[in-house]
């Protein structure tokens, strides 16, 4: 989004996401009559099969019979999908000796990439991107062992960079913006003495629109912070203060419709992120801790309410 993300980014974005999947009963976003996932096997183009989690009801292996044995040998290697409600593909998970391996893949209804990301024994590893509905890389930054690692940077359509931000052994640094132009939006306040003293800091794009407001005060971040797509529509917004992230980080279609949202502490992803269908369904869920993905993650089709152990 985190797209936010920068700091979102911070987003992680991130991150090394999502073993195993349940689905979550919401009585205001889910329609009725739940089909639950059978145990075993791959998704089918309906998404009779939804999710994926590890806390299987058919017990851990090596326990009961040898059919049951084998059927938990299965689930541990594995691809589980989610489905839009047209039965499109929504995005797909590969399991090996039941870690997340390789490449896992969240997708727009038209079949293009919404979100790229890559595993290895569970942990994410490699590049992470985030791409908009034209197929435009947005968001893209890289995962050492679970750990955010290098420079995440979002972009304008075009991969004109829009914001970056560095990480130091999985710690971020200062988040800097820019506009389309090139040009570097910076605070004129890093030596005032006053510290309640505040400024306004703009990014623009090519055409002169604002793409991006923050608040500052003595020259760090303080406050909301707030992207615009070319016609003035919010597109995200994250809290900061004293420079890092700090609160609730939302994105938004054009419609208004939120898509995701994460909590941040320190600049790092905290608790629960979360993805949306179109819709306002709910899509995915993963847990962080300090930046760092940490339990079981959430996946959902879009016509689904009970949870489905597989």
């Amino acid at each position: 989004m985190r797209k936010f993300f920068i700091l979102i980014a911070a987003g992680y974005a991130c991150v090394a996401l999502f073993i195993g999947i349940t689905i979550v009963t919401s009585k205001r976003r889910h329609p009725a009559n739940p089909q639950e996932i059978q145990a075993g096997g791959e998704t089918d183009a309906k998404g009779r099969e939804d999710g994926f989690s590890q806390s299987a009801s058919s017990g851990p292996v090596g326990s009961g019979s040898a059919n049951q044995q084998e059927l938990n040998a299965k689930n541990r290697n594995r691809t589980f999908k989610t489905f839009y409600k047209t039965g499109r593909l929504s995005s797909s998970w590969i399991f090996k000796d039941g870690l997340l391996t390789g490449a896992a893949e969240l997708y727009y209804e038209d079949g293009n990439p919404r979100l790229e990301m890559n595993f290895v024994k569970g942990a994410m590893e490699g590049p992470w991107r985030e791409y908009d509905e034209s197929g435009n890389l947005t968001e893209e930054m890289s995962y050492s062992r679970g750990i955010p690692a290098g420079v995440a940077r979002e972009y304008y359509p075009g991969k004109k960079t829009r914001s970056e931000i560095s990480y130091e052994e999985g710690e971020p640094r200062d988040p800097v913006f820019y506009s389309e132009n090139g040009e570097r939006v910076a605070s004129a306040l890093k030596a005032v003495e006053d510290a309640a003293q505040t400024e306004t800091l703009i990014a623009f794009y090519a055409d002169g629109t604002q793409s991006g407001v923050w608040q500052a005060k003595a020259g760090m971040l303080e406050g909301p912070g707030r992207w615009f797509d070319r016609k003035g529509r919010l597109q995200q917004e994250v809290p900061y203060k004293e420079g890092a992230a700090q609160g609730t980080a939302k994105a938004y279609s054009a419609e208004g419709v939120l898509l995701e949202e994460a909590q941040y502490v320190n600049g790092l992803r905290q608790g629960v992120a979360r993805y949306y269908y179109p819709d306002g369904t709910l899509w995915l869920e993963m847990s962080y801790e300090h930046g760092i993905l940490a339990g079981v993650p959430k996946g959902y089709s879009q016509a689904k309410t009970e949870p489905a152990n597989a």
